[in-house]
């Protein structure tokens, strides 16, 4: 069974309140958290990990892409007419 850490949260978040008003027992509230088991968060360091592995990589891909187009492409300049060029500014912002 797949376990929905939100819904868990949710469910055990709403416990107190239910055995409050009567609705739950304690014995029952007790028989839930050891069925479902501890919620586990997710580790603050792997999150942080996974985050700078994924900027590092974005950047190394960046840097291959702007390599292969080097070798590639041979990017020749022309003369930049500037009123051709001011209609596509504008439309930019």
């Amino acid at each position: 069974m797949k376990k929905d850490k939100k819904a868990l949260r949710w469910l055990y978040g709403e416990i107190p309140e239910l055995v409050a008003k009567g609705i739950l027992s304690e014995d029952a509230a007790s028989k839930l958290k050891e069925y479902y088991g501890e919620v586990k968060n997710a580790d603050p360091l792997r999150v942080v990990a996974l985050a700078q592995i994924a900027f590092v990589g974005s950047i190394i891909a960046r840097h291959e892409n702007i390599l292969w187009r080097g070798k590639t492409f041979k990017f020749k300049t022309a003369p930049v007419d500037p009123l051709r060029c001011l209609p596509r500014a504008i439309c930019r912002r």
